[in-house]
Order: C-alpha cells, then structure tokens, then sequence
C-alpha cells in the first residue's frame, strides 16, 4: 500500500488543520523521546516536517489531495485493464458519442448502399480500425496523464529544492550576520581599549610631567632657599665685618683721644 503523508501523520484524510498539528506535535514528541539516540530519529522527523508541510498548508494540501486522486483513478483503470482487457460497454460507450464513430457510421452507409455483398467485411474493417482508435486514445491518455505525474513531481521537487534552497540561503544569511554582529562587537570592544588604553597613556604623562613640575619646584624652592641662607650669612659676614671695623675706629679714637691729652698734659 502506498504510503501518504495522512498515513505518516497517522489522521484521517477529512482531518481539521487543528488535528493535523496536533497530530504532527504527538508524533514528533514520541519520536524524540523513543528515537533520540537512533539514527532513525531524523529520518522520521524529516518524515513527519515534510508531510506537517504539505497538509497544513491548504493550497498544498489540495494539490495533494488532487494528486492522490489521479494516482487512485490510474491504479483503478489499470486493474480494471489487467482483469478486462476491453470492456465493451466502456468502449461503445465513449465510441456512440465520438466524431469517429459518426462518420464511421457514414462510411458504413456509404459502402453498403455502393458495395453489394461486402457488408460483413466492412463492418469488421471498421469495428477493428475503431478499437485500435479506442486503444489510442486510451494510450495516449494514460500517457498524458503519466506525464502530468512526472510534472507534478518535478515541481514539488523543485518547489523542495526552492524551499531547502531558501532555508539554506536564510541560513547563510543569519550567519553572516552573526558573523557581522560579532565582528561589529569585536570591533567596538578594540576601539574601547584602543581608547581605554589612550586615556592611560594621557593620564600618565600629565602624572609624569606632574611629577616633573613638582620636582622642578622643590629644586627651585631649594636653591632660592639656598641663595636665600648663603645671602643671610653673607650680610652677617658684612654686619660683623662692619661692627669690627666700628669697634677699631672706636679704639683708634680713643687712643688718639688720649694721645691728644697726654700731649695737653705734658704741654702744661
């Protein structure tokens, strides 16, 4: 028996869409608690993915409805073809209403009004040329509709491959721009030390020429203090130098003072 997605998703066919997800949530939920470890698990939720998609879409959904219609119509014709190979009541059925047959009914009246004595030839003649007629036509109508099979086959495989296409191409697409996100992150993370690390550099050298500028200062706060002392002795210097030079001129005085009276005195 041929398998469908009603029978993977375990539903009937006049199944509600609420069914049918619900369905398909069981399912996918049994697989993975009984399949987890199997290497039958992806299989079966591929499985059961792609026939969720095609039956709960509805415009899929009827086309696949369509399609099994014809595939049970063409299996019907053909065990009714291999258990009766002409069935004559189909076959005049569709041959009382064709063109073919009127204007092989025509040629009948012609020939037996015109040919005396050949009626049962051709009769024959024309019952045989109309079953191969029938033959054909049956022939080319099963072909056709093997050919709007494959077709139909082809375009759900090729609207699976657009699909997976997609996904694929969706994929890329986020992973690049995860890639993006991550680069745009690294990048903003190097330009934060780039600048972090700017900022310690300036904090540096204004610490540095701080340090420059106070060890500049306690040198010259030094060597003024130094100017400063050296000056301070040095006017002390001059102070007791001048104080000394008082003090003899006092003495030298003095003693002239009392030159001058002893002279006075030895005058008198």
């Amino acid at each position: 028996m041929h398998q469908t997605h009603y029978n993977t998703l375990d539903v009937d066919e006049n199944a509600s869409s609420e069914m049918i997800e619900f369905a398909y949530r069981r399912l996918l939920k049994d697989a993975k608690d009984k399949l987890q470890d199997s290497p039958l698990y992806l299989e079966k939720e591929q499985n059961l993915k792609h026939a969720f998609q095609i039956l709960s879409s509805p415009s899929l959904r009827q086309a696949y409805n369509n399609k099994l219609a014809k595939e049970r119509t063409i299996g019907d014709r053909s065990s009714h073809a291999a258990s009766d190979p002409f069935n004559a009541a189909e076959f005049f059925g569709g041959l009382f209403f064709s063109k073919a047959f009127l204007g092989s009914v025509v040629l009948i009246i012609v020939l037996l009004v015109l040919v005396p004595g050949g009626e049962e030839r051709t009769v024959r003649d024309v019952v045989n040329k109309q079953m191969d007629y029938g033959h054909d036509i049956r022939s080319q109508q099963m072909d056709l509709e093997r050919r709007q099979e494959d077709r139909y086959v082809a375009s759900q495989k090729h609207n699976e491959y657009l699909s997976t296409r997609s996904q694929e191409q969706k994929a890329t697409a986020e992973q690049r721009r995860f890639e993006m996100d991550e680069r745009r992150l690294e990048l903003k993370e190097q330009r934060e030390e780039a600048r972090i690390a700017r900022e310690d550099r300036r904090l540096a050298m204004q610490e540095e020429r701080e340090a420059r500028r106070t060890e500049y200062d306690l040198k010259r706060k030094a060597e003024r203090e130094r100017r400063e002392e050296k000056y301070k002795k040095r006017q002390e210097e001059y102070e007791a130098q001048r104080r000394s030079r008082e003090a003899v001129a006092r003495i030298n005085r003095t003693g002239e003072i009392q030159r001058d009276v002893e002279k006075l005195k030895a005058g008198y």
